[in-house]
């Protein structure tokens, strides 16, 4: 993902706002503002700063969020990103945690506890946190014998 600040372009060159291009920094092919990813080597583009990039292609702020999340990997992963609407965890150490909670209660456990979590009201961003919370209580709990603490069962 290459991202391009317009205000920075218009400090070194003369012209008008909206006649301001660059070229891509893998292939050299010209990148105007209208485009989302190089005609040359199909890297995606983001212009910062760009009522056009903007009118075309929305938020750079959000298609940058969207550009660097990291996909799920797995089952329980990919129904939680669909329950969620989000395109994949916020960081690779997220996916990582989730992940490795994942190897220790199983996928038909976490599916449960995905459930459990949707059930209580927590959506987006905050569903994923309260499932990784929650899958890291289970690992926890069949860590160590059986307690009187929690008394869910997923």
């Amino acid at each position: 993902m290459q991202v391009f600040n317009l205000n920075e372009l218009l400090a070194v060159a003369n012209v008008a706002k909206s006649q301001v291009v660059t070229w891509c920094e893998e292939c050299g092919e010209e990148i105007t503002q209208e485009m989302n990813s190089c005609p040359g080597c199909g890297d995606d583009i983001v212009w910062d700063n760009s009522k056009t990039w903007k009118r075309y292609h929305g938020s750079p702020t959000v298609a940058k969020r969207k550009l660097r999340a990291i996909p799920a990997s797995n089952q329980p992963g990919k129904y939680l990103m669909a329950k969620t609407g989000l395109p994949g965890f916020k960081s690779k150490q997220e996916a990582t945690t989730f992940n490795n909670a994942i190897d220790q209660v199983g996928s038909i456990k976490a599916n449960k506890i995905i459930d459990y979590c949707w059930e209580s009201g927590s959506r987006k961003r905050g569903l994923v946190m309260h499932v990784i919370n929650t899958l890291n209580k289970a690992v926890r709990k069949q860590a160590q014998p059986e307690s009187e603490g929690d008394n869910y069962e997923f």
